[in-house]
């Protein structure tokens, strides 16, 4: 009765079957919108919306410290959008999460700060990698790995990001990150909607075009901490103390 208030044309021009198969492959949020007809705000249509709280339930005091593997996430625009860095430990199968977000000055992104950020992640911390898309960095990228930072290229295309994006929604699922509640990562976090494709899913801005940078680059250190193999770690020196 619900589908027929809202679709009059159901079933005189399409069949009630139609529906049913729809619904069992959308999400709640899609059949609201697509064929309830019912307003859905931007955590509605979050990726995380059928689990309401969940990224707040991760709150906590993140462990990040100088002397334990590092992994370093990186989404990087070149105008207008925000650029994110985040590191990721992990301590006792916890997933410990800091970020930092640039926004454009005058339209345009200090690259010179990123890549000074990172140098600075790199002399204090334990860096295993730094994963980045070469789409927007492959020149940074490469004068870091002339200053022997570990720099691993991962193009987000669909194919790449699918297991990237399922592995770190099974983890905040899980409860198994830490994160301290800052308020730009949790709007990236919760702005970035699903965009599905045959072979699975991966992240977008979805319509309310919100800033999601964050989100992908913790996304992008999560994996690399999860799979990343400990034999092609080159050896480290001892990092400096420390200061987040």
């Amino acid at each position: 009765s619900t589908f027929l208030a809202a679709n009059p044309s159901c079933p005189a021009i399409v069949e009630p079957g139609f529906y049913i198969d729809q619904v069992k492959a959308m999400h709640d949020h899609d059949v609201r919108r697509y064929f309830l007809n019912q307003w859905v705000t931007v955590e509605d249509e979050s990726w995380l919306a059928e689990r309401p709280g969940v990224w707040a339930a991760c709150e906590g005091e993140p462990l990040i410290v100088a002397n334990h593997p590092t992994f370093v996430g990186v989404d990087v625009a070149l105008r207008r959008d925000t650029t994110a860095v985040v590191v990721v430990q992990e301590h006792d199968d916890l997933f410990h999460v800091v970020s930092k977000v640039w926004a454009p000055d005058d339209g345009k992104i200090d690259h010179l700060a990123i890549i000074n950020h990172i140098r600075k992640l790199h002399d204090e911390l334990e860096v295993r990698e730094v994963v980045y898309d070469p789409r927007f960095f492959e020149v940074p990228a490469l004068m870091l790995v002339e200053e022997s930072v570990p720099m691993v290229e991962l193009p987000q295309h669909p194919s790449r990001m699918m297991p990237v994006c399922a592995a770190g929604y099974d983890l905040i699922n899980q409860g198994r990150i830490i994160h301290n509640g800052d308020q730009v990562l949790a709007d990236h976090v919760l702005s970035a909607v699903r965009r599905e494709y045959p072979e699975g899913w991966t992240l977008s801005k979805g319509r309310s075009r919100r800033h999601i940078d964050a989100c992908i680059a913790m996304l992008l250190a999560l994996h690399r901490a999860q799979t990343s193999n400990p034999a092609d770690w080159a050896p480290r020196p001892t990092p400096k103390v420390f200061t987040l």
